[in-house]
């Protein structure tokens, strides 16, 4: 099941798969194959981005409505830069373990 973020993760890829074809239908020097190209991408996208909005908006109100939140992960044991990486003990990863509605 998608979280939240993994559905707007998927809508800013479907947004920037928009903005490049909406660059090529600006584009002056464009050919008609590439004008025709982009506006096919553009309404495949913008039917994804409506879909994906539908159901961010379907899965937010069911989490207000039902009060039942997603799991969430901390990413602090995960992190793979920025530290060096080495052995971590069970309390720290006990530490960073996501807490959810039965804790």
């Amino acid at each position: 099941m998608d979280t939240v973020g993994n559905l707007i993760d998927k809508l800013s890829i479907v947004n920037i798969r928009i903005w490049f074809a909406e660059d090529i239908k600006r584009n002056a020097g464009a050919t008609n194959k590439q004008l025709a190209d982009a506006c096919r991408i553009t309404n495949v996208a913008n039917s994804q981005r409506n879909d994906l909005i539908q159901e961010i908006d379907e899965l937010l109100n069911n989490m207000v409505t039902t009060g039942v939140l997603q799991k969430l992960y901390k990413q602090g044991s995960t992190k793979m830069y920025g530290r060096e990486l080495g052995p971590q003990s069970a309390a720290e990863i006990e530490e960073e373990a996501p807490k959810t509605a039965d804790d």
